[in-house]
């Protein structure tokens, strides 16, 4: 089984991110955030794959907020940031590497 599809199988909020709910949020988190990265300040202007593409990133991560009964964190705009793909695919991905490897 590839990366992908255990992580559907293993994460329950990993299929919320398909819903229309979801893209109507993330839509207007990008808008309320004017296509500007939170954390680097980069003008989001291109699509994906590209590394200045626009990511809804949980702030708190819904690996952390899914387990310990916070489940509203998902729709939460408070818990919702906008960053590049370059970013969240670096710099958010370590970060969260180290946390869930500091509570083992």
């Amino acid at each position: 089984m590839n990366r992908d599809k255990l992580r559907y199988t293993t994460d329950p909020w990993r299929p919320l991110y398909g819903k229309a709910r979801w893209q109507k949020l993330r839509r207007r988190i990008y808008i309320r955030d004017k296509y500007i990265c939170q954390q680097t300040g980069a003008l989001l202007t291109e699509t994906k794959p590209h590394p200045l593409s626009p990511i809804a990133d949980h702030i708190i991560p819904a690996h952390v907020f899914w387990w310990d009964g916070r489940r509203e964190l998902f729709w939460d705009e408070e818990n919702i940031q906008t960053v590049s793909k370059k970013y969240h695919d670096t710099v958010k991905q370590s970060i969260e590497a180290r946390a869930r490897r500091q509570r083992r």
